[in-house]
């Protein structure tokens, strides 16, 4: 739960959102293997306190389209787990 929708009356909106699809990078990290720091540092940057401060949804979607790429020479299926 984004921290300022933890009040009476406060209502989701895309920096919520943003703020849980961070939380979620977050745990799709926690998986034994997984290595992205790039995603890490967007999920940080996501899970911000303060709403003003996370990205965009361009920015995190254009940071999202740079980290999730196999690297060089990884095979498709090491993205299946």
């Amino acid at each position: 739960l984004a921290p300022e929708l933890d009040r009476p009356g406060a209502r989701p909106t895309t920096a919520s959102d943003l703020f849980a699809l961070g939380r979620t990078i977050e745990r799709l990290l926690e998986r034994p293997g997984v290595s992205a720091p790039g995603l890490a540092r967007l999920a940080k940057r996501l899970t911000a306190s303060d709403p003003a401060a996370r990205p965009t949804v361009d920015a995190a979607l254009r940071a999202l389209g740079r980290d999730l790429r196999p690297a060089r020479g990884a095979s498709r299926d090491a993205w299946v787990g």
